[in-house]
């Protein structure tokens, strides 16, 4: 199942974020999971939320810049060699990773990475045919 991720684009300067989480909370939308990554000029806030659709139009509305992209969450044994284990069937798959992070927390022990990939097809069918790692939704 593919999840449905925002990215917005914020000024790099104090107080942008405190403001796309007070908005998104304000408007009772919990994060799932959260990447920020940053330049000298600008950052990228990359999340998943129980309510992708209202946040997109929440965001936008108070003028953020955002682009609305797949992802997949995607459960990992919280072990040793968990991660290293997708990231090897993922490599002789030839299945390149344009990025990945964490969610916040998941049931049973297990954590959720939230992974791009360019063949989405391809990784699904991998996933669903594995019994160690599964698609989740957040």
């Amino acid at each position: 199942m593919i999840t449905k991720q925002i990215s917005v684009f914020l000024e790099n300067k104090s107080g942008e974020l405190a403001r796309v989480a007070g908005l998104l909370s304000e408007n009772g939308i919990n994060l799932r999971a959260l990447d920020i990554a940053q330049t000298s000029s600008y950052g990228i806030i990359r999340f998943v939320s129980d309510r992708q659709t209202d946040a997109a139009r929440i965001l936008s509305e108070n003028d953020y810049v955002l682009h609305v992209s797949e992802v997949f969450a995607v459960k990992v044994p919280d072990r040793p060699g968990g991660l290293s284990g997708l990231l090897d069937i993922l490599a002789e798959n030839e299945i390149n990773v344009e990025y990945m992070y964490s969610s916040f927390s998941i049931t049973d022990m297990d954590v959720a990475m939230i992974i791009r990939v360019p063949d989405v097809q391809k990784f699904e069918k991998l996933i669903e045919g594995n019994s160690e790692y599964s698609i989740t939704n957040l």
